[in-house]
Formats: C-alpha cells, sequence, structure tokens
C-alpha cells in the first residue's frame, strides 16, 4: 500500500496534447476584433465576426472539454486519479483567477472613466430602475446556493436530488437572462439607450453583456454536468465536472452582485 502511495506521489499527471487551447483562443480573439468593427461601423462584418468567433469558442470548450473527460478516464485505469483531480482543481483557479483579471480591467477602467467625468452618468442617459434588476440579483444569488446544496448531496450519494438542483439551477440561470433580455429591451425600445448613446451607455452593455454571457456558459457547463450524472459517469470520488460548473456559478454570482452595485447603485 506505502509503494503504491508513494508511486502516486511521484507521479507527475500531464494532460494530452491538445489543439483546443489555440482554438479556443483564436475564438475568444475573433470577439474584441467584433466589437471594433461594430464601432467603426460595419455592422455586418462585426455581426459575422462575432457569430463566427462564439460558435467557435463554444466548439473549442465542448472539444477540451471532452479530451479532458476522456484524460480523467484513462487516470482511473492507470490509478492516478487523486493527483489528476488535484490538478483539475488548480487549472480551475487559475482559469477563474483570470477571469476575474478580465472583469477586474473592466471594474477599473469603468471607475476610471466615472471619477475623470463630473456629473455621472453623463447626459442622455435615462433613469434606469432597480427593482427588476434586484429581483434578478436576489434570483441569481438563490440559485449559488441551489448549486452548492446540489453538490453536496451528489458527495453524500444523493444523485436525484444534486440532478434536481443542477436544473433548478440552471432554470434560475435562464430567468436571470430572461430578466437581462427584458431590461435591455426596454432601455432601447422606449428610451432610445444604446451603446452609442454615450459612455455610459456604451460600458452598460459592455459589462452587463460580457456577463451576461458568462451566465449563458455556466447554464451549458451545469446542463452537461447534469447529462453526465443521467449517464452515470461521476461518482463521489471523480466528479470534478460538477466542481468546476459549481464553482463557475459562484464566480458569475459573484460578479454580479459587484456589477449591481456599480451600474445600478453607487
Amino acid at each position: 500500500m506505502e509503494t503504491v502511495k508513494h508511486h502516486e506521489e511521484a507521479h507527475v499527471h500531464l494532460p494530452p496534447r491538445s489543439v483546443w487551447p489555440i482554438v479556443l483562443a483564436m475564438g475568444v480573439g475573433l470577439l474584441p476584433i467584433a466589437l471594433v468593427a461594430f464601432r467603426t461601423g460595419h455592422a455586418i462584418v462585426a455581426e459575422l465576426l462575432a457569430v463566427t468567433g462564439g460558435a467557435v469558442s463554444l466548439v473549442s470548450l465542448m472539444g477540451w472539454a471532452h479530451s479532458v473527460v476522456m484524460d480523467k478516464a484513462e487516470d482511473v485505469v492507470t490509478g492516478h486519479l487523486s493527483m489528476q483531480q488535484q490538478d483539475l482543481k488548480m487549472f480551475l483557479k487559475y482559469f477563474l483567477l483570470s477571469e476575474a483579471a478580465i472583469f477586474g480591467g473592466l471594474f477599473v477602467h469603468y471607475y476610471s472613466t466615472r471619477y475623470h467625468i463630473q456629473a455621472w452618468p453623463p447626459a442622455g442617459t435615462p433613469h434606469i430602475h432597480t427593482h427588476d434588476p434586484a429581483i434578478a440579483t436576489l434570483i441569481l444569488m438563490f440559485s449559488s446556493f441551489t448549486c452548492e446544496l446540489g453538490l453536496k448531496a451528489f458527495e453524500k450519494g444523493k444523485k436525484f436530488h444534486a440532478k434536481t438542483l443542477l436544473l433548478v439551477t440552471a432554470l434560475l440561470g435562464l430567468i436571470f437572462l430572461s430578466y437581462q433580455g427584458l431590461e435591455w429591451g426596454l432601455l432601447i425600445t422606449q428610451y432610445g439607450f444604446t451603446v452609442e448613446t454615450n459612455i455610459f451607455g456604451t460600458m452598460f452593455y459592455m459589462m452587463t453583456g460580457f456577463h451576461g454571457l458568462h451566465v449563458s456558459i455556466g447554464v451549458i457547463f451545469l446542463l452537461l454536468a447534469y447529462g453526465r450524472l443521467e449517464l452515470g459517469q461521476m461518482n463521489e470520488e471523480r466528479h470534478f465536472s460538477l466542481i468546476a460548473a459549481s464553482w463557475y456559478w459562484h464566480f458569475v454570482d459573484v460578479i454580479w452582485v459587484l456589477l449591481f452595485f456599480s451600474l445600478y447603485l453607487i
């Protein structure tokens, strides 16, 4: 037993070579180019770039996730499961840290711009009501609670409760996105408030839209984790997909609370 344990500790888990990270970088790289094209008046080009970038990013994420699943299955056979799970969690922490850095840059830019403009929000900005966004915030916060309950339920062997709570969490995420879409529609159609109205409009739609994209990805992660539960591909010792979906969802919730206070209350 000690020999096996020593061998596992000495083993360094190396993931298989994959082209998906490069493909993902290319897909994500198209998104800011699409934004620049839109701002320079090339709407059709911007739409094509945005759709292509989003599709490439989604496919690459799915392909990357599939390669990770296959790698995990191999490590179960070779007996290096615990080391591999630790490496995956460390990767997830670095990934969330990089995501936090991106949002941090947006927050720094927002507050820097706000500091240098005497009247905030600038002229042309309608009164943005906080009632519906506050409800959406409570829904998203509650979804974080149901997500954590689902993870804990699975770790205790209560798979039915875990699957139910995952579906509830995904549904709450979709409700949140519906609230956001409704707010955008009202601001654009009733008040003519768009990304071109002023600097606040640009940053408001950019920050809430970027977060909405992350919520959409989070919902996909939750549904993928649910699908793997249905297929019986996870157990109490091997369920990184569920952990990753849960951590990512908590991260998205925290970012929205900061956005809500920054854009709506302060």
